[in-house]
């Protein structure tokens, strides 16, 4: 059995899951306070699927990119279950969560998530699921956003709805929005996308899974190096 966390943003969740196929789930909007509710949540989630620490074999953590204090304390939390009982650890990207339910639909899929009140974390999926690497990732005005496009797409993620508007007021029927309220990532993804690359790579080392905070400087230095 796993547990999956995803602290990325105000929204989170946490989810048990066997070979990636979700047994029990809870999701809730933080008021900025990750940090004192995601164990008790962790433990709720637990309790109401009748399952004991021990029963966890893998765990799955949504790496960002999101908040910088939301996402230090589920990959803190993650990394800590991961190294002290020694199993797997997996690290998935938000907005590969964001993206995959509509991935294979015949459009390309552009995931957002707020970075600010006027600025994005976005990416672009064309096809099957890619990793939002610094190629592909970028922080964005909600302009910005708008203008990168040059042909029809399908929006999704947590951003979305609140830019609905302003898309399909620039783009026409370029924007196809995806009409999914908040909570936008579901756990049942996060299981999905941990599970497969839990059984491609086994896992990865908790020393080197860091948050993925992103801003324009460190996406256009990563482009460079390039």
């Amino acid at each position: 059995m796993e547990i999956c966390i995803d602290t990325a943003t105000r929204y989170a969740s946490v989810a048990l899951s066997s070979q990636g196929e979700v047994t029990a789930e809870f999701s809730w909007r933080s008021a900025q306070n990750h940090s004192v509710e995601l164990v008790p949540a962790m433990r709720l989630v637990m309790e109401q699927a009748g399952v004991q620490i021990d029963a966890i074999e893998a765990v799955f953590v949504v790496r960002g990119p999101g908040g910088f204090s939301a996402l230090r304390v589920g990959i803190s939390v993650a990394k800590s279950l991961a190294v002290g009982r020694g199993i797997p650890l997996v690290g998935v990207g938000t907005l590969e969560v964001e993206a995959s339910p509509y991935l294979g639909l015949g459009l390309p899929v552009c995931a957002a998530v707020g970075a600010s009140r006027s600025t994005v974390y976005a990416a672009t999926f064309d096809g099957g699921l890619v990793e939002a690497t610094a190629s592909n990732l970028r922080v964005e005005s909600h302009e910005e956003l708008a203008s990168s496009v040059d042909q029809p797409t399908l929006f999704c993620g947590e951003a979305v709805e609140g830019l609905a508007d302003m898309l399909k007021k620039s783009l026409g029927d370029a924007a196809v929005i995806a009409n999914s309220p908040s909570p936008t990532r579901r756990p049942a993804v996060v299981a999905q996308l941990g599970y497969s690359e839990l059984e491609a790579t086994g896992g990865e080392d908790p020393a080197f899974l860091q948050p993925q905070y992103m801003r324009s400087a460190q996406i256009n230095s990563a482009k460079r190096r390039k």
